[in-house]
C-alpha cells in the first residue's frame, strides 16, 4: 500500500485526475467523502488538503452552473421533495446561512443545485461555498493522512492522540451544526408564534 501510494503521489496526473473526479462525479451525486479521503491517504494533510479544497470547490460550482442551465422542472423531477426541504433553508440568502449549511448533512449537490433555483447570486455562492468547505475538508483529509502513517507503525501513542482529535473534530462538525440548526428552527417557530399571538389580540 505504502508504494502504491508513494507511485501514485509521484504521477503528475494525480493530483488532476482527484480534482478532475470532483468536477465530474459531484454533478452526479456520488459522495465526496471518498475522494476526500482518497487525497488525504495518497497526498497527505497539506497537499491532500489543498487539493480537496479546490476539487469541491470545482465540483460545486459545476454543480451550481449545471442547475442553472438545466432549469426548475428538471432538477424538480430529479431531486423531488428533497429540494422543498433544501430551498427552504437556503430561502434567506444570508452569507452566514449559506456558510452554516455546508456543515450540516445534507449532500452537497443537493445544497449546490438548490442555491442555483433559490436564485442565490454567483459571486455569492462561490464566496460562502469556498468558506463553508474548507473545516470539513481539513479535518476529513488529516484524518485520512493518518492512515498510512498507522500502518506504518511509529509513535503509537501520537497516533491515537491525533486520531481521537480528528474524530473529535468530526464529531463536533456534525452534531453542532444539527443543534444550530434546530436551535434555529425553534427560535424562529417561537418568533412566529408571538407574532401570530400579537396580531390575534
Amino acid at each position: 500500500l505504502s508504494a502504491l501510494l508513494t507511485q501514485l503521489r509521484q504521477t503528475w496526473w494525480a493530483p488532476l485526475a482527484l480534482i478532475g473526479s470532483y468536477v465530474v462525479l459531484c454533478p452526479l451525486f456520488v459522495p465526496a467523502s471518498p475522494m476526500m479521503i482518497t487525497g488525504g491517504l495518497v497526498f497527505g494533510p497539506v497537499w491532500g488538503t489543498l487539493y480537496n479544497i479546490t476539487g469541491t470547490f470545482l465540483g460545486g460550482s459545476a454543480t451550481y452552473f449545471l442547475g442553472r442551465l438545466l432549469g426548475r422542472d428538471f432538477v424538480r423531477h430529479i431531486l423531488g421533495d428533497r429540494l422543498k426541504k433544501v430551498e427552504a433553508r437556503i430561502a434567506r440568502r444570508g452569507f452566514w446561512s449559506l456558510v452554516g449549511i455546508r456543515f450540516l448533512p445534507i449532500p452537497y449537490p443537493l445544497v449546490n443545485y438548490t442555491a442555483a433555483l433559490a436564485g442565490v447570486r454567483p459571486g455569492l455562492f462561490l464566496i460562502t461555498t469556498a468558506i463553508g468547505l474548507i473545516p470539513g475538508n481539513v479535518v476529513f483529509t488529516y484524518f485520512a493522512s493518518l492512515i498510512p502513517r498507522a500502518a506504518k507503525g511509529g509513535d503509537r501513542s501520537s497516533l491515537i492522540l491525533q486520531f481521537v482529535c480528528a474524530t473529535g473534530a468530526l464529531i463536533l462538525l456534525t452534531v453542532i451544526p444539527q443543534i444550530w440548526a434546530a436551535s434555529s428552527v425553534m427560535s424562529s417557530n417561537s418568533g412566529s408564534g408571538g407574532v401570530s399571538r400579537t396580531r390575534q389580540a
